[in-house]
């Protein structure tokens, strides 16, 4: 098998994955992964996304503990994966289907009402920021 990485198809399928994967607007508090993206996303020359952002979740309750952007969320599952493979909370989850799935806390109930202990361990595993320190 021979792969190609340096082929039109292949850099025009990177560029494509980092608009779609990249957090390059609104970027002011950056985790190490964020950091990584946006090197790769430099590598590869793209600086702007064609595509358009989630739509706001305003009016999100949030705990002193964290702060809550899911407008940032590429919904890799991280965060999902370290609240209940890591810390065993069960906290947040995926619903929804297609272009309205989206992370959940509980029943998709705002963050502060939500049984989150604020533990961080979501926040670590973000590579977007859409989870935050305060």
């Amino acid at each position: 098998m021979k792969v190609k990485s340096a082929s039109p198809r292949a850099i025009a399928a990177q560029k494509m994955v980092m608009e779609l994967w990249s957090p390059i607007s609104g970027a002011r508090n950056f985790t190490r992964s964020r950091f990584e993206i946006l090197h790769w996303a430099e590598k590869v020359e793209v600086t702007e996304s064609r595509f358009p952002g989630r739509r706001a979740l305003a009016g999100r309750c949030q705990p002193s503990a964290m702060r809550v952007n899911l407008d940032s969320c590429i919904q890799c599952g991280l965060c999902v994966r370290a609240c209940r493979e890591v810390q065993v909370n069960d906290v947040i989850g995926m619903a929804y289907r297609s272009h309205e799935s989206k992370i959940v806390f509980d029943f998709d109930d705002p963050m502060g009402e939500s049984t989150c202990v604020a533990c961080g361990e979501c926040v670590q595993a973000c590579p977007t920021g859409a989870l935050m320190p305060p």
